[in-house]
């Protein structure tokens, strides 16, 4: 697979068919916690729009043996409660998948947030006539936190204890960010995969734009009670969610935004370190050596990103997972390409993906006497914690999102 695949079921069915051809086992989200030296790939879908319209994905998805975990809604454009709502739930675990609660923070009460959960749970349980343990945020770009993560009982996809060596892809609005699910076809992938996709987003692959993929796929089928939201809520989303706005960035390919992001494996970083060392011989705050740009850090060769311009790399950040934050451990932008808007970019990318992942911001550290760096930072919604170690470094933090 050398192109990223289109939104219907006969790509959907042949990413998974070449997912499988190169090792990977297709499996639920419950399974992140066992420790197992298979190459996985576990599968999750937001229910965000219908029931009915991911059957048809289910069945696929068991005639191929794969195992999925499907998130449901229980106030949304759809109503699980009903006859028809229980039947389509029903159905999609008897075809061998796993039914988890897509829990919506805004809907929660102020205080007693893990009672209101615990009772969704037990609701979504009755409706299955079977226990359920899987949970995750509904719109994590929302930016409202996510105190579920690591909740005991239960099984999260962006609990950190499962977040080691994860590669983490999502096709939100019905855009791929970049090209980072080809990784997984090249000859050094990940050997772990979590794929988030929307099955009502996968109907028609012929309908590019998003207005009408709304107009013509979703809205037809709505209830009375929905339209509004696909009229007014889905519109707003799609339009201001970074996921779509990259891809046109990515198709567009012109000016300082052309640039694409990459997520650097080792493999990736071993084929160009000579360009690495050229740019680090230019980072007069972090000099590091080939050895030191190659040395493993947990979560270091998933989380590390760079941004690539006509086939030259023009900024990087190196970073990992550390105390719940993604931590920048060297970032830099080309003082070639300076003034461009790059390390903008690069915050905002990192500030969703720290957001993706359920972690609090995003972490570094800065010299005291690096006034421009800290400058920069400032500007970029960075505060300092006041926290200084013996080397003159300060501890700097963004809390949240893009």
């Amino acid at each position: 697979m050398e192109t990223l695949p289109g939104f219907d079921l006969r790509e959907y069915g042949r990413l998974l068919e070449r997912l499988q051809q190169v090792g990977y086992a297709l499996r639920p989200v419950a399974e992140m916690r066992d420790e197992s030296s298979l190459r996985v790939a576990f599968l999750r879908h937001d229910l965000d729009f219908s029931l009915e319209a991911a059957l048809p994905m289910a069945k696929l998805e068991a005639s191929l043996g794969a195992h999925s975990t499907y998130y449901v809604l229980l106030k949304g454009p759809y109503d699980v409660t009903s006859p028809s709502g229980r039947d389509h739930v029903r159905a999609i675990r008897a075809a061998g998948h796993s039914v988890g609660l897509h829990y919506d923070l805004r809907e929660y009460p102020e205080h007693d947030l893990e009672e209101r959960l615990h009772h969704e749970v037990a609701t979504l349980a009755d409706i299955l006539d079977a226990p359920v343990v899987d949970i995750a945020l509904h719109e994590p770009h929302r930016g409202l936190g996510d105190p579920f993560r690591s909740l005991p009982g239960f099984s999260h996809p962006h609990d950190p204890r499962w977040a080691e060596g994860l590669l983490y892809v999502s096709d939100s609005c019905r855009a791929w960010r970049d090209e980072t699910l080809l990784r997984c076809f090249l000859p050094d992938p990940p050997e772990r995969l979590l794929l988030l996709t929307h099955p009502a987003l996968w109907l028609d692959a012929e309908i590019q734009g998003g207005s009408e993929y709304i107009e013509r796929i979703l809205m037809p089928e709505a209830s009375r009670e929905a339209h509004m939201y696909f009229s007014e809520e889905v519109p707003r989303i799609w339009g201001t969610h970074p996921g779509p706005q990259a891809q046109r960035r990515r198709v567009r390919g012109v000016g300082p935004e052309a640039a694409v992001f990459l997520w650097l494996t080792r493999a990736l970083v071993e084929a160009r370190l000579a360009e690495f060392q050229s740019l680090f011989s230019r980072f007069e705050e972090v000099p590091w050596d080939a050895e030191q740009i190659l040395r493993d850090v947990p979560g270091k060769w998933t989380q590390t990103l760079a941004l690539e311009r006509e086939g030259e790399i023009v900024a990087f950040s190196f970073n990992s997972i550390r105390d719940g934050a993604l931590y920048v451990h060297a970032f830099f932008v080309d003082p070639a390409h300076r003034g461009e808007g790059l390390g903008r970019r690069m915050v905002a990318r990192l500030g969703e993906r720290a957001r993706d992942l359920g972690l609090a911001g995003i972490a570094l550290s800065v010299h005291r006497d690096n006034a421009r760096a800290q400058g920069f930072y400032r500007a970029h919604g960075f505060v300092s914690e006041g926290l200084e170690t013996s080397d003159g470094q300060q501890m700097m933090r963004r809390v949240g999102g893009s």
